[in-house]
């Protein structure tokens, strides 16, 4: 049998050659921007740290259903939802944790 020879190289990509790229050059309109941006309120750093943690899931063991219909009587008469009605409750105790509508992940705004 003979040789067999392809040409491969149309199929194959040339290897362009590097562009050297020059430093962005801050006008001083950008630098002024970007000394004078600021760091978050430490409230609001407080409230997006809440916003932003990981979420897990919280259960009880099976409590009566008595205690149950009551907490959620309870809520609904102040206008809450369940997890709402749960942090109200901890606030009372004493636990240091933001109002509700800031702890809302849903509403997070960058």
């Amino acid at each position: 049998m003979g040789n067999l020879e392809l040409d491969l190289t149309e199929f194959m990509e040339e290897e362009k050659p590097k562009k050297r790229t020059q430093k962005k050059i801050k006008t001083d309109k950008e630098k002024y921007k970007s000394i004078n941006a600021g760091l978050p309120s430490p409230t609001q750093a407080k409230i997006d740290m809440y916003k932003t943690d990981k979420r897990v899931q919280w259960s009880f063991t099976c409590i009566p259903q008595l205690v149950k219909t009551k907490a959620e009587n309870k809520a609904a008469e102040l206008g809450m939802g369940k997890k709402e009605f749960l942090y109200h409750c901890l606030r009372l105790g004493g636990v240091d944790i933001p109002a509700y509508s800031e702890l809302d992940a849903r509403k997070i705004i960058k």
